[in-house]
């Protein structure tokens, strides 16, 4: 092999490294601030509950839902309010079984319905009907 050809191949393994890097997907690192939902019950439910008081005093806010699958593995949804629209960042990246995507979307409010004893929070006015069921507390 001339030289030419080994610099050739050296570009191009570093270049196929760096576009493997930049796929990596970044580690979880679970914060207190959470809201946690996992199979058996949600953990710092006062955290949300914040985030919707802080909504209807127009305050500026985010929050991360963290839910577990039956298997443990992480989906997180990241709302942010800005102080006239929510943003919505839901990232099923970590979920062995799921789509692992990314999907981004605004919506207006968040809608409080009861079911029965359950208070289902879901998104409105969002284009995305993936991800607008947000939380279902059991009272």
């Amino acid at each position: 092999m001339n030289w030419r050809n080994g610099i050739f191949v050296l570009f191009s393994l570093i270049f196929i490294s760096g576009c493997q890097s930049a796929n990596k997907i970044p580690e979880f690192i679970s914060s207190p601030e959470d809201v946690v939902n996992k199979p058996n019950g949600i953990q710092n439910i006062e955290r949300f509950e914040q985030f919707l008081s802080n909504m209807k005093e127009g305050k500026e806010d985010e929050v991360r839902i963290v839910h577990y699958t039956i298997e443990g593995d992480p989906i997180l949804h990241v709302l942010e309010y800005d102080g006239e629209i929510i943003h919505s960042t839901y990232d099923t990246r970590r979920d062995k079984y799921g789509q692992g995507s990314v999907s981004q979307t605004t919506c207006s409010s968040i809608e409080e319905i009861q079911t029965g004893e359950d208070t289902e929070y879901n998104l409105e006015g969002s284009g995305n009907s993936e991800v607008n069921i947000i939380l279902t507390v059991q009272e």
